[in-house]
């Protein structure tokens, strides 16, 4: 699913939430959290955080040579699972 798409389908399930009288206060809050951290996930992340780890990587290689490792090999791990 697209960023778009799933911009839409949070949408989505914002106006389908207002319109469910019958859900319960738990099953309210329960949808309004997982929205919630979605769009916080769509708004933290202008960049894959494997972009974001690999460019911390280059800053840090000249006066922190070991901390620039182990930030590329999160870098490396993030891109492996698509992150």
């Amino acid at each position: 699913m697209t960023t778009p798409s799933v911009h839409e389908a949070v949408e989505k399930l914002h106006a389908a939430l207002s319109e469910s009288p019958t859900l319960t206060a738990e099953q309210r809050s329960e949808l309004e959290h997982v929205l919630h951290d979605v769009e916080r996930a769509l708004g933290a992340q202008e960049k894959p955080l494997a972009e974001r780890a690999s460019e911390l990587t280059a800053r840090f290689e000249a006066n922190h040579p070991k901390l620039a490792e182990s930030i590329a090999a999160l870098a490396r791990a993030l891109a492996g699972i698509g992150i």
